[in-house]
């Protein structure tokens, strides 16, 4: 996928009607994905991408233990970078 490094798996996921959001379902998807990746696919490290401005995916990121790196231009976006690393990793 353009704008990615050819090493990260991704996950894109959107919870954008009005009916889901609010409602956890990022945070319950971002944890179930983080605990796969760390568990099943045994990934070293996760990273996910939010615009700057959509406030509940950096919350949602930031509540399934990833911690902001940096602004990176991706996906023809600026968007924060978050990342988090395997516990014991």
């Amino acid at each position: 996928m353009p704008g990615c490094a050819s090493s990260e798996a991704r996950l894109r996921s959107s919870c954008s009607t009005p009916r889901a959001r609010g409602r956890g379902l990022a945070t319950e998807a971002g944890l179930a994905a983080r605990d796969c990746g760390f568990g099943a696919l045994g990934l070293a490290s996760l990273v996910g991408y939010a615009l700057p401005e959509n406030t509940a995916s950096c919350h949602a990121l930031s509540k399934i233990g990833m911690r902001e790196e940096e602004m990176v231009h991706i996906f023809g976006l600026d968007a924060l970078r978050f990342a988090v690393t395997r516990p014991g990793g």
